[in-house]
């Protein structure tokens, strides 16, 4: 079946889009929550294995091990974002448990730094959190565009205060960061999600699962920043060891973009009303239809302004 018979592309059904935009953001939080709970049951059987001498500590303990993670995390990171279009669903979803796994493993060491105490009630004010500006980035009707470009450029300055503070090591510059990286994250997380739900309206028939992974894998990486960020805020800054953990974490939040494939085609169409130029594009794509079904979608996208 061809993308444009299907009814998405339908004006008439906008209950066929709902349902779609509906379907693809469940099947993103089922996917981040399963991560979320790969890489917990991976922080604390790292850090819970052993008496003396056990994963986690073995890990803070031998930095060229530690070394090694950080950068498969950020390799894994790279690699499936700029490869996205061409893995399977299937083998995105790997991969992207696979990172959930190797991020379990650096973030064990937060056990060595903090008490189970804390670590836990961090995270259930950051679920609450995380939760509640998801609801608002999902529902809300304000364009959230400007403010995320600014949050992510902001991400930078982050980054180079967090490499300076990890070698003046100031209690007070300590505090500044935690707070800027709470606040940071939170918009983040609003931004990340109206921008999923965007994605899905406006590109429904190729909204597969590999766009639900890097979904994912955006809030993700919110939620578990948000969550180092209020940990360090409310309990204080771990060892340096540890605060390499959340520079990692950072880097790995600049790399998610939104996959790039088959309807960037479109965007960059700037001649709608060449119908020759749209059968070229179609084919270009391999979108095998009918030239009157071509006509009547190129028709409906040429009055439909969102698309472009």
């Amino acid at each position: 079946m061809s993308y444009y018979q299907t009814d998405y592309y339908d004006g008439r059904n906008p209950q066929s889009l709902d349902a779609k935009v509906s379907s693809v953001m469940k099947s993103v939080y089922v996917k981040m929550f399963m991560a979320l709970l790969v890489t917990a049951l991976t922080a604390w059987l790292a850090a819970a294995w052993g008496t003396e001498a056990n994963v986690a500590y073995y890990i803070a303990t031998h930095r060229w091990v530690y070394w090694g993670l950080a950068i498969l995390e950020l390799g894994l990171v790279f690699f499936i974002t700029a490869r996205l279009n061409k893995l399977s669903p299937a083998m995105s979803t790997g991969l992207f448990y696979l990172f959930a796994i190797v991020n379990g493993l650096t973030l064990s060491i937060i056990f060595l730094a903090f008490s189970f105490a804390s670590i836990f009630k961090t995270f259930l004010i950051t679920a609450g959190t995380f939760g509640a500006m998801s609801v608002y980035g999902y529902f809300t009707n304000r364009d959230l565009t400007k403010i995320g470009s600014l949050l992510y450029m902001a991400l930078f300055g982050l980054i180079i205060l967090l490499v300076v503070n990890m070698f003046w090591a100031n209690s007070t510059l300590e505090w500044i960061v935690s707070g800027l990286g709470v606040l940071i994250f939170i918009g983040l997380t609003a931004w990340d999600t109206q921008k999923i739900k965007q994605m899905t309206q406006q590109y429904p028939a190729m909204a597969d699962g590999r766009l639900a992974t890097w979904g994912a894998l955006s809030l993700y990486l919110d939620f578990i920043n948000l969550f180092l960020y209020l940990l360090r805020f409310f309990h204080g800054g771990p060892p340096r060891a540890g605060r390499a953990a959340f520079v990692f974490c950072l880097f790995a939040r600049l790399r998610p973009r939104a996959p790039r494939g088959e309807w960037e085609i479109w965007e960059r169409w700037e001649d709608r009303e060449d119908w020759e130029d749209w059968e070229r594009k179609a084919e270009a794509v391999s979108i095998s239809v009918l030239w009157s079904e071509r006509k009547r979608a190129a028709s409906y996208l040429f009055k439909s302004q969102s698309i472009f």
